[in-house]
């Protein structure tokens, strides 16, 4: 407790700020997301060969700080890095990326116009990989898309070269639900092949709130085990930047894909909101029961804690 206290004093300043402090702070971030997104524009005319003058680039950079403590006696402190770079005059089927490893992804209609977003359980960072991955969307209809892959997932001592293929599939929507279906797969230069096959499902019960089922299966050429993860969710919005969350994430491991065995369980709930009222700054505190196989389920209490700032992409 005496840690926890600790933790959440040393977060005070961020809301202690003087008005003076936080327009000059507002001054950098302004300064930081135009240069973020004029870059990007300089780097797209010159890929096209084009002089023109127009800001087209959303590029949008998001960093997030993550701690907090479990009674179990584990601290986290966890840095989280995104980059989605935006050339509109270059891309057109292009997309660009980089990114912390997690299995977050986005369900789309059938417009591709983002239905929900939701961050889930099953985002666990693995190890501190980073992907940089360039796709190329060959096919997008009003239902699927399929595009090509390539890129390397590193870290600070390695980096892994790959080539894949990356398919979206609508299977059903209307005005209040929507099931997607996802596949990616990647042949890495070691010769190991991996497999990631998921599917999200959206119950929309009002205009501010929403049902979830995330659930995924990993498979690896270079392990017998295949991992398989599935969370519910509630999603309640309580303004335009402020939502609270609860969710309930389990997983379990196959060999040759029979006999699954439990691994872990969480149960949690979580508060988003805008940091010193700026829409691009924002806090999240998140407890958590957890039970794991690697402690005989015997349940641990997690009380996590993120701040998080987003530059550039608000044109």
């Amino acid at each position: 407790m005496k840690k926890l206290l600790k933790l959440l004093t040393a977060t005070l300043p961020l809301v202690t700020f003087t008005s003076a402090e936080v327009n000059k702070l507002d001054s950098y971030h302004l300064f930081l997301s135009n240069w973020v997104m004029n870059s990007s524009d300089n780097l797209d005319r010159y890929l096209v060969e084009k002089n023109d003058t127009k800001s087209l680039s959303n590029t949008k950079i998001d960093i997030a700080y993550e701690g907090g403590l479990n009674t179990a006696g584990g601290f986290l402190n966890n840095l989280d890095f995104g980059l989605l770079l935006n050339l509109p005059r270059f891309e057109n089927k292009v997309k660009l990326s980089v990114s912390k490893v997690k299995q977050n992804w986005n369900a789309t209609d059938a417009n591709g116009n983002v239905v929900s977003n939701m961050d889930t359980s099953s985002n666990k960072s693995d190890d501190d990989k980073y992907d940089l991955m360039v796709e190329y969307q060959n096919h997008k209809g009003k239902r699927s898309s399929v595009g090509f892959t390539g890129g390397v997932r590193f870290n600070k001592v390695f980096f892994e070269p790959y080539i894949g293929l990356k398919a979206k599939y609508l299977i059903y929507s209307n005005d209040l639900n929507l099931l997607v279906a996802k596949n990616v797969l990647r042949f890495y230069l070691a010769g190991e092949i991996r497999d990631t096959i998921s599917a999200k499902y959206i119950r929309l019960i009002d205009s501010d709130l929403q049902f979830g089922w995330y659930g995924n299966i990993d498979y690896s050429s270079k392990s017998n085990e295949q991992v398989l993860k599935s969370e519910f969710i509630l999603h309640k919005k309580l303004g335009e930047f402020t939502f609270i969350r609860g969710g309930f994430f389990a997983s379990s491991k196959l060999t040759n894909f029979k006999n699954p065995k439990k691994e872990n369980f969480e149960l949690y709930a979580r508060y988003h909101h805008k940091l010193l009222n700026r829409d691009w700054l924002y806090y999240e505190l998140t407890p958590a029961i957890e039970w794991k196989n690697d402690d005989k389920f015997s349940g641990s209490f997690t009380l996590k804690f993120k701040v998080g700032a987003t530059f550039g992409g608000d044109r």
